[in-house]
């Protein structure tokens, strides 16, 4: 079954047809950060919580990205991102941060060490981890530079449990009472 000239000619028209922006740029097209870039955006971006540029909720609001973070960044790096841009690289690091917390959070056995700039735990723990998240075995071995910048900006976004009520030690020990008393 083949193609007719009428079916060819519009495959043609779609796939060559640019939609522009207002800056005559080409929509929905990513235009990939340097690690340059990224390690500057995310310079600035501890810098801006530093100095309270953040709302209440610890995000940057578009004003603040447009006026203080984007012009530094372009100016540093020799780029030109937008607003637009910068979106899509924070959705990105704030997926990669949520991986990072994900790792921590699974076992009491995981931890971070600050001089090494990597995850840490048990074998035991890192082995029960990685059957689960097979595709994580980079967690283990890599090095992460950019975490604690990361937690910096990203962290106070994510629930932690810091204010919750520790029943668990209580509930462990009313079980381990009534074993006793059971047999007693």
């Amino acid at each position: 079954m083949g193609l007719y000239k009428r079916d060819y000619l519009c495959y043609l028209h779609i796939s060559c047809t640019k939609i522009g922006d207002q800056e005559g740029k080409i929509k929905n097209q990513y235009i990939s950060w340097s690690p340059e870039e990224t390690k500057t955006l995310l310079r600035l971006l501890v810098d801006g919580v530093n100095q309270n540029w953040t709302d209440a909720s610890g995000k940057f609001n578009k004003l603040t990205v447009e006026q203080r973070i984007l012009p530094e960044l372009n100016k540093i790096c020799g780029s030109k991102k937008t607003f637009s841009q910068y979106k899509n690289k924070t959705k990105i690091l704030k997926k990669k941060h949520k991986g990072f917390v994900d790792l921590l959070r699974f076992s009491l056995g995981f931890g971070w060490d600050k001089d090494t700039k990597k995850f840490s735990a048990p074998n035991e723990v890192w082995n029960e981890y990685l059957q689960g998240h097979k595709k994580d075995t980079y967690l283990r071995d890599d090095t992460f530079e950019d975490f604690e910048d990361l937690e910096k900006v990203y962290g106070q976004n994510i629930a932690k449990g810091n204010n919750t009520v520790g029943t668990y030690k209580k509930t462990l020990t009313m079980k381990l009472r009534c074993f006793e008393v059971k047999w007693l």
